[in-house]
């Protein structure tokens, strides 16, 4: 499948290189964001789950756990794990080297974020496509809001999205080579791809195979016999990691059962968030439009006008756009809760919306309005650069002064002062989030209200279940959080009444802080 021009003129070569200023463009002021953001908390957005990832990589640091990974915001062992850990392991080892963390987990981010599009160019140059394509998808990628915005954060999403895009083009290519190196590559990609997140795979497996499939089958130089035998091989790199993946949850629920409180964290607690849901899906449409599209391609319209113009660039180039544009959707059907509730989700599968708007674009230089497809692609970047400034840019520019931010390094600076690095810090009223562990470097308990009583009863009735070998020493509550939830309030009130009564207290953004009294051994309570 080739989306080769009848005849080259130098009007394409100027068109080529049009593109590819733009495209220049586009990653030096990806470069500049990310320097940028080299000082800033993991606070601007989803600071909840960027903390929870940076939480794990600092204390592979600090004590060399790797498999299974800590996580210690539930107690003793410290054990939650979710995905295999990848990129947390590579941003401890960079921070080991001096990078500070924060800025380590960026980087990292950053470095997948850029290197899938090396794997993009070669696969285009195996197939001979016109470098113009590369440019075009390559200006919309690293405008895309969403994309600039989430490629340098503390995330595990853009190591994922490049191994299983990477294997899904190598799966691709593997099919036209029909040898047993690319599709064991295929594999392997698709395989760490998969295991790092999960949520990642469906959409990439969906169009490795799919392209794969109609590249062996439209080859007439096979016989049927070695097309199906091919095409086994395929199913097998495909099926691999899903096998591997599945294993993998496995172990994780395994570990997860050993702590109290981990347990609600196991593959069938969780999964609710992780199911098909149409009607949640039917009931939330109004965010693809008013949120997904915007976040990933500046405005809807050039959504709306994808497959209109993808016709014009023939019925391939329209096939393909389509099924970019399934492979989009489907992990959004598939995993609805949270593609509706994090837009960070959307780094999975946004690749293939902007995939489908490049095809669109590109479709122009088989028309005699070739000549204006840079200009389009301006508009389109320049769509994109205008939405995330009225959006993305000022929430990563006022982190640092905002009130919450503030809030959360004021109560880890407290909670690090109250406690040494070898303690125990239970925390009320802040959900499970790992903000103030990761910022005050300590291991924490955290109480979400939304815990099911029969855990907390247990887990208040015998606190030291919680703190292993280390001791407990501080405790903070903000009630703020909590007003409306009368059973917490309740049970967390009779264990402070009984646990802090000797204990130093300080007020601090509202929150109290027990400065825990670890009492001698001739104490009794």
């Amino acid at each position: 499948m080739t989306f080769q021009a009848n005849e080259k003129s130098s009007g394409d070569d100027i068109i080529t290189q049009c593109c590819a200023v733009l495209f220049w463009i586009t990653a030096a002021v990806s470069l500049v964001f990310l320097w940028q953001s080299r000082n800033l908390p993991l606070l601007d957005m989803h600071g909840f789950r960027q903390t929870q990832t940076a939480i794990s990589a600092l204390w592979m640091r600090q004590e060399g756990t790797l498999i299974p990974y800590q996580t210690p915001v539930f107690g003793h062992p410290w054990f939650i794990p979710y995905e295999f850990p990848l990129y947390q392991g590579l941003a401890a080892g960079l921070s080991c080297l001096g990078v500070p963390l924060d800025l380590s987990g960026r980087i990292v981010s950053y470095v997948f974020f850029v290197l899938l599009l090396v794997s993009v160019r070669l696969i285009m140059k195996a197939f001979r496509l016109p470098s113009s394509l590369f440019y075009v998808f390559g200006g919309l990628y690293l405008s895309s809001p969403a994309y600039l915005f989430w490629g340098r954060a503390f995330l595990i999403e853009t190591t994922a999205l490049f191994f299983c895009v990477t294997g899904a083009l190598i799966l691709i290519y593997a099919a036209r080579r029909r040898h047993w190196l690319p599709v064991l590559a295929a594999t392997a990609f698709l395989t760490v791809g998969t295991l790092v997140k999960g949520t990642t795979s469906p959409q990439c497996l969906g169009f490795g195979l799919a392209m794969a499939t109609l590249l062996l089958f439209d080859d007439d130089t096979l016989s049927w016999q070695k097309k199906l035998i091919t095409f086994a091989l395929l199913l097998a790199a495909s099926i691999l990691p899903v096998l591997a993946t599945l294993g993998w949850i496995h172990y994780c629920d395994a570990i997860k059962q050993a702590g109290l409180m981990s347990t609600i964290h196991t593959s069938r607690g969780l999964r609710s968030w992780y199911s098909p849901d149409l009607h949640l899906f039917l009931k939330n449409a109004d965010l693809l439009p008013k949120r997904m599209f915007l976040e990933l391609v500046g405005t809807p319209w050039v959504v709306y006008l994808c497959l209109p113009l993808a016709l014009v660039g023939g019925l391939r180039c329209f096939a393909l756009t389509a099924l970019a544009l399934c492979c989009f959707f489907l992990p959004i059907l598939l995993f609805t809760r949270v593609h509706i509730v994090h837009n960070y989700y959307q780094v999975s599968n946004g690749v293939f919306l902007v995939a489908a708007v490049a095809l669109a674009v590109f479709s122009l230089t088989r028309t005699k309005l070739k000549v204006i497809v840079p200009i389009v692609l301006l508009v389109c970047i320049a769509l994109n650069y205008l939405f995330f400034y009225d959006y993305f840019y000022k929430i990563f520019r006022d982190t640092a002064t905002r009130a919450d931010t503030r809030e959360i390094l004021t109560l880890a600076s407290a909670v690090s002062d109250a406690s040494d690095p070898n303690g125990v810090v239970f925390i009320f009223g802040r959900d499970w989030s790992a903000e103030i562990p990761y910022y005050s470097q300590r291991k924490a308990v955290m109480f979400p209200f939304w815990l099911p009583r029969q855990i907390l009863k247990k887990a208040l009735a015998a606190p030291n279940s919680l703190t292993g070998t280390a001791p407990l020493q501080a405790i903070l509550f903000c009630p703020n959080t909590t007003r409306e939830h009368i059973d917490y309030n309740r049970l967390t009130d009779e264990f402070l009444r009984k646990e802090v009564a000797s204990d130093e207290v300080i007020v601090v953004d509202g929150c109290t802080l027990y400065r825990h009294r670890v009492p001698s051994n001739a104490d009794s309570r």
